[in-house]
């Protein structure tokens, strides 16, 4: 699966598989600053927790494959469009997005179809930005092949807003106070703080690496949670066992803010 650098070991639990590709030209840590909203800035500046940890949707499993953005991706989507429906706004029944589409779609349209290659956050959201399929008419395999989704499965939806946001803990609780998901490209390191640890698996905690801690691959989670009392965000995971039911676990913010390539913001879809 792909790294960033020589390959490293293999992580230490089983279950843990990659699929970020690290690509320092697409580093968001230079984002536009966003403006937050009036009626946003008491929220997003007070010590509340922010959280739309009720819209993750149920845990699915990337398994061996490396489509990490695209779980990501897709759970972002299902999310914004509960939101939708909730408020009567989106005008049809909310669904599941075909994660392995994306992830072959993603493929395709940067020269590795049917390669097991991985992918950036950005090029995962350029190709939602084109539509995408659902999950009931092209379901999830670990089989990789070279064949896309047919047009029978594809649907009229696609994102039609996201953002780079700037490597800061406001940036990133505007976007969730504004009911914005926030997908992270983030290293993950050996040792037992990282998130491939059995003891990750078994809490759901990722820590700051301890010395020594080298460097075992990259992936891509989607934040729902702040909680600046406890100075971490909420994250889910695509690895079976990991966390809760959900699989959702906790990483500490100076994590997020100082080890991100990319933060992004999935704002809507249509």
């Amino acid at each position: 699966h792909p790294f960033s650098g020589d390959p490293p070991p293999m992580a230490p639990h089983p279950d843990a598989c990659f699929g970020y590709r690290c690509d320092p030209r697409l580093s968001t840590a230079r984002a536009r600053a966003i403006e937050v909203p009036q009626g946003k800035v008491d929220l997003v500046d007070s010590d509340a927790r922010i959280d739309l940890s009720g819209y993750a949707p149920a845990a699915r499993y990337q398994g061996s494959l490396g489509a990490c953005t695209a779980h990501a991706g897709a759970a972002a989507v299902r999310a914004l469009m509960d939101m939708a429906a909730r408020e009567g706004l989106f005008g049809g029944q909310p669904f599941d997005v075909s994660t392995l589409g994306v992830y072959q779609l993603t493929l395709d349209r940067t020269g590795h179809r049917g390669v097991d290659y991985g992918a950036s956050g950005t090029e995962m959201l350029r190709t939602l930005a084109r539509g995408f399929p659902r999950e009931d008419a092209w379901p999830y395999s670990e089989v990789l092949s070279r064949d896309l989704p047919p047009l029978s499965a594809m649907t009229s939806r696609r994102v039609v807003g996201w953002r780079q946001v700037p490597h800061t803990v406001r940036a990133i609780r505007t976007c969730l106070a504004l009911s914005c998901p926030v997908l992270i490209g983030i290293p993950v390191f050996d040792g037992g703080n990282g998130m491939a640890s059995p003891r990750a698996f078994a809490t759901g905690e990722v820590r700051e690496p301890a010395s020594g801690d080298e460097l075992s691959g990259w992936h891509m989670v989607t934040l729902w949670t702040h909680d600046p009392k406890t100075r971490s965000f909420t994250f889910q995971n695509w690895w079976r066992g990991f966390g809760d039911d959900r699989c959702l676990g906790t990483i500490p913010e100076d994590y997020v803010v100082g080890r991100s390539n990319e933060i992004l913001s999935v704002e809507s879809v249509r």
